[in-house]
Protein backbone atom coordinates (compact mmCIF):
# COMPACT_ATOMS: atom_id res chain seq x y z
CA UNK A 1 0.00 0.00 0.00
CA UNK A 2 0.85 3.46 -0.61
CA UNK A 3 0.09 7.14 0.10
CA UNK A 4 0.04 10.62 -1.84
CA UNK A 5 -0.70 13.67 -0.05
CA UNK A 6 -4.27 15.06 -1.82
CA UNK A 7 -2.25 18.38 -3.34
CA UNK A 8 -1.03 15.64 -5.95
CA UNK A 9 -4.42 13.86 -6.57
CA UNK A 10 -6.72 17.35 -6.77
CA UNK A 11 -4.45 20.21 -5.99
CA UNK A 12 -5.80 21.29 -2.93
CA UNK A 13 -3.83 20.64 0.49
CA UNK A 14 -5.44 18.29 2.41
CA UNK A 15 -4.26 14.86 4.55
CA UNK A 16 -2.12 11.87 3.36
CA UNK A 17 -4.47 9.28 1.71
CA UNK A 18 -3.76 5.40 1.08
CA UNK A 19 -3.87 4.67 -1.85
CA UNK A 20 -3.53 1.22 -3.71
CA UNK A 21 -1.79 1.19 -7.20
CA UNK A 22 -3.44 -0.08 -10.02
CA UNK A 23 -0.44 0.74 -12.36
CA UNK A 24 2.70 2.61 -13.97
CA UNK A 25 3.88 3.87 -16.79
CA UNK A 26 7.17 4.66 -16.10
CA UNK A 27 6.28 8.02 -15.04
CA UNK A 28 2.99 8.38 -13.81
CA UNK A 29 0.92 5.60 -11.84
CA UNK A 30 -3.25 4.76 -12.23
CA UNK A 31 -4.02 4.94 -8.08
CA UNK A 32 -7.43 3.90 -6.32
CA UNK A 33 -8.11 5.79 -2.95
CA UNK A 34 -8.45 3.60 -0.36
CA UNK A 35 -10.02 6.37 2.30
CA UNK A 36 -12.20 9.96 1.82
CA UNK A 37 -9.60 12.77 2.39
CA UNK A 38 -10.90 15.94 2.59
CA UNK A 39 -11.29 17.09 -0.73
CA UNK A 40 -11.38 13.46 -1.78
CA UNK A 41 -13.51 10.17 -1.90
CA UNK A 42 -12.61 7.02 -1.33
CA UNK A 43 -12.01 4.27 -4.18
CA UNK A 44 -11.95 7.11 -6.89
CA UNK A 45 -9.51 6.46 -9.77
CA UNK A 46 -6.42 9.48 -10.40
CA UNK A 47 -3.29 9.15 -12.31
CA UNK A 48 -0.50 10.73 -10.41
CA UNK A 49 3.65 11.58 -11.00
CA UNK A 50 5.83 8.14 -9.96
CA UNK A 51 6.94 10.54 -7.50
CA UNK A 52 4.05 11.60 -5.39
CA UNK A 53 3.64 8.05 -4.24
CA UNK A 54 5.20 7.58 -0.72
CA UNK A 55 5.61 3.87 0.18
CA UNK A 56 4.19 2.96 3.20
CA UNK A 57 6.10 1.02 4.76
CA UNK A 58 8.77 3.66 5.13
CA UNK A 59 7.29 6.53 7.09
Amino acid sequence: MHKVEEKDLVGYEGSLIPVRVLSRNGTTARVITKRAGVHVLGDQIYEVPISALQDDRNP
